[in-house]
């Protein structure tokens, strides 16, 4: 696979909003086949499973998301996110793990419109 549509896909995922612009969101891009493979190895890749085989292992690339709790409670413990009392926010939701999910949507939907294959898969 061309080397700029993978970087595309991952300049896509850097655009992604996140709560309070707090950014905690990485992605982890794997292109080499060892590792590739080790992934697949970590993940529990079945290469005999008759319905998804080795298409972990075998893919162009992996988007691996990462995302950080701690980077969100630095930026809300900013003079301009802090409550009243000085203090950090309630949190209702964790809005790390909307934000990660928002960040994977544009990995996927950036491999879809440059006319490829996209799964997710969890481990």
């Amino acid at each position: 696979m061309d080397r700029s549509v993978i970087e595309t896909i991952a300049r896509l995922a850097q655009r992604t909003p996140s709560a309070g612009f707090s950014q905690g969101q990485r992605l982890l891009v794997i292109t080499e086949p060892e590792q590739r493979r080790e992934v697949a190895r970590i993940y529990g890749e079945d290469p005999a499973d008759p319905v998804f085989g080795a298409w972990v292992s075998t893919c162009a690339a992996q988007f691996i998301p990462c995302v950080s709790e701690a980077i969100y409670h630095r930026r809300y413990q900013e003079p301009d996110k802090i409550d009243e009392a000085g203090r950090e926010i309630d949190w209702p939701i964790p809005y790390w793990w909307v934000d990660i999910g928002a960040t994977m949507q544009n990995v996927m939907l950036g491999a879809v419109d440059a006319g490829l294959g996209c799964r997710f898969a969890g481990g």
